[in-house]
C-alpha cells in the first residue's frame, strides 16, 4: 500500500475549509482540552459520517477559539479508508447530510455567519462526484432531497436549483437510453 503525505497548509480561515469540504486535519490530529470538548458536548453520536467535520466546524465557531496548526511537521498518524460496502458508505453519506446541512446551517445563523453557507455547497459536490456517479445508479429520490435541503438552507440559489435538476432529467434520459442501445447491442449478437 503506497503512503500519500497529505500536507496541512497554511489557511486565513480553517473554518471556511472545514465549510468547503477541504479537510485540513483528522480527528486524531487536534489535541483540545478536555473542558472545550466537554462544552462542545463531543461528538454528535448520530451521525453515520461526517463527524468529524461537524466537530471541527463547531470548535471553530466558538468565538476566540484558540489553536495552533503545526504545517511543518512529520505526521505520526495513518489514515487507511478501507471500504468494504460501497452502498453502505453511500448510504451513510446521504442520511449524514439530511444531519450535517441543518444543523450547520443553524450554527452559521446563530454566530451571524450565514454569509459563509456557500462554502456548504462542496458537500453536495461530494455527494455527486464521490457517490452518485461512480453508483452508476440514478437516486432521482435522494438527489432531489439533497438539491431542496441545499436550496431551503440557502446555500445553492433557486437558478442553480433548477439547472441542477435539469441537468439531472437530462442524464437520466441519457442514461436511459445508453442502457436501451446496450440492450440492443447484445441482443443484436
Amino acid at each position: 500500500m503506497k503512503l500519500t503525505k497529505k500536507i496541512i497548509g497554511k489557511s486565513d480561515s480553517y473554518l471556511q475549509d472545514f465549510l468547503s469540504y477541504n479537510l485540513q486535519w483528522g480527528i486524531m490530529c487536534p489535541i483540545w482540552k478536555r473542558e472545550f470538548i466537554q462544552k462542545l458536548k463531543g461528538f454528535k453520536a448520530g451521525y453515520p459520517r461526517l463527524n468529524d467535520p461537524e466537530l471541527m466546524i463547531r470548535a471553530l465557531l466558538v468565538p476566540n477559539v484558540k489553536f495552533k496548526v503545526f504545517t511543518d511537521v512529520n505526521y505520526d498518524t495513518v489514515y487507511n479508508m478501507n471500504v468494504v460496502n460501497w452502498v453502505a458508505l453511500k448510504d451513510k453519506y446521504y442520511q449524514s447530510l439530511l444531519l450535517f446541512i441543518p444543523e450547520v446551517s443553524r450554527s452559521l445563523e446563530d454566530v451571524n455567519k450565514t454569509d459563509l453557507k456557500k462554502y456548504l455547497s462542496s458537500y453536495l459536490k461530494v455527494w455527486f462526484r464521490d457517490f452518485m456517479f461512480p453508483s452508476q445508479l440514478n437516486l432521482v429520490y435522494q438527489n432531489n432531497t439533497l438539491i431542496n435541503l441545499f436550496y431551503k438552507h440557502k446555500i445553492i440559489s433557486i437558478f442553480k436549483k433548477f439547472k441542477l435538476k435539469t441537468l439531472l432529467f437530462g442524464h437520466n434520459v441519457f442514461y436511459y437510453f445508453k442502457r436501451k442501445f446496450k440492450d440492443l447491442i447484445i441482443n443484436l449478437t
